[in-house]
């Protein structure tokens, strides 16, 4: 067996540092807004019936996305375009 006592804290403590973080910047939050806004009228479309072209995008392409924005807010990286 394996001590994951202190494992429920330190979640949540990460949870709040992102909330934070997430808080205080207005490209994250336009990031989520866009994705939040993409992904209900997603669910809209499917509770309708429409035929969608393409699957929804998998946790690991969504993650890429998300650092290659990240990346490009800092400077790390030229836009892809």
């Amino acid at each position: 067996m394996i001590d994951t006592s202190g494992l429920d804290a330190e979640a949540e403590r990460a949870s709040e540092e992102i909330a934070r973080q997430a808080a205080e910047s207005e490209e994250v939050q336009a990031l989520v807004t866009g994705l939040e806004r993409q992904y209900d009228a997603y669910m809209e479309s499917r509770e309708e019936g429409l035929d969608l072209q393409g699957p929804l995008p998998s946790a690991d392409e969504l993650g890429a996305e998300f650092e290659r924005f990240l990346q490009q807010q800092r400077g790390d990286t030229p836009p892809h375009g």
